[in-house]
């Protein structure tokens, strides 16, 4: 074998790493967001495949600080029970319909909770939560 064939098969075996790093081992947008020092517990996302709709649900170990870091990074404000959101989307009540969330959402999100922060454009809403040094997000689009 040449040197020139051997140099082609490394380059071609080094871009087909950094492909599957980078391209298929993605971590998501809210993941991508987190501190460095938070750690993620649990993670699940749906969505139709075709359409632009999911549902997306993140617990992850986290510090108060880092915590209003990552709501301020996403934009997320306190949530007030007559607060005005727009295409009459509001914040319900989150309860996991997916099994494999059921197990691990040990959380309360209601709209009369206190101390939940939301972001919320057209039919794209994020709710977060801390609690007990996790955080629990759910971010949906219908």
């Amino acid at each position: 074998m040449d040197f020139k064939r051997v140099i082609k098969i490394i380059i071609v075996l080094v871009l087909c790493l950094v492909l599957y790093k980078n391209c298929l081992k993605k971590e998501s947008y809210y993941v991508k967001r987190l501190p460095a020092n938070a750690r993620v517990i649990e993670e699940f996302n749906w969505n139709e495949g075709f359409l632009p709709d999911y549902t997306y649900f993140l617990k992850a170990e986290i510090s108060k600080e880092g915590f209003s870091d990552y709501v301020n990074k996403l934009e997320m404000n306190l949530h007030y029970e007559d607060r005005v959101y727009s295409d009459n989307i509001g914040v319900v009540e989150v309860r996991p319909m997916f099994e494999e969330v059921k197990e691990w959402w040990d959380v309360s999100m209601k709209p009369t909770d206190t101390l939940l922060y939301v972001w919320q454009k057209g039919t794209e809403i994020n709710i977060a939560k801390f609690k007990e040094g996790k955080l629990y997000l759910y971010a949906m689009k219908y």
